[in-house]
């Protein structure tokens, strides 16, 4: 009984980090071609597209699109390189791209479906906790516990990259 209430305690105090890192701030965007793009610093000349798949568009709300270049970083928005939002509608684009990037990096994207607009991941802990919200990774990396840098982890090399992230609902 000890055992499983500790196991309990450790993975409820796990999410909560997970709630607290995955609250993102707003950031400006702008529509170039139909792509949103974040500034930020620029730190070359290379570039990341991200599709994103399976989204609820039906349930309206916004999507936050987060770029991380270093473990130290991951999940602290407020430290992440470029930090992307934009309202999801009938017709919305689901082409995020990063641009000004050092070629020859790693890179980890995180992608939050906030469906209520309230700026974070809202998390529910009973049975176990979970995102109540669509999100994902780069990697399509599905975490058992805390996400990890490493799981959600890509590799730019030359000057661009395509990829996609799944969302995953409860």
């Amino acid at each position: 009984m000890k055992i499983a209430s500790a196991i309990l305690a450790l993975g409820l105090y796990s999410f909560v980090l997970l709630a607290q890192a995955g609250g993102h701030d707003s950031a400006d965007s702008s529509i170039v071609s139909g792509e949103v793009s974040a500034p930020g610093a620029v730190l070359g000349e290379a570039k990341i597209t991200v599709t994103l798949n399976g989204v609820n568009i039906k349930d309206g709300g916004t999507m936050i699109v987060t770029l991380f270049k270093e473990e130290k970083t991951w999940l602290k928005t407020k430290k992440a390189l470029r930090n992307t939002k934009f309202k999801l509608e009938q017709g919305a684009n689901l082409t995020v791209t990063f641009e000004g990037l050092a070629p020859d990096s790693d890179y980890a994207i995180q992608a939050l479906h906030d469906a209520n607009d309230n700026g974070k991941m809202d998390m529910k802990f009973l049975p176990f906790p979970q995102p109540k919200e669509g999100s994902g990774f780069s990697n399509n990396y599905q975490p058992s516990g805390f996400p990890k840098y490493e799981g959600a982890k890509i590799k730019l090399t030359g000057s661009s990259l395509e990829t996609a992230i799944n969302l995953q609902y409860p």
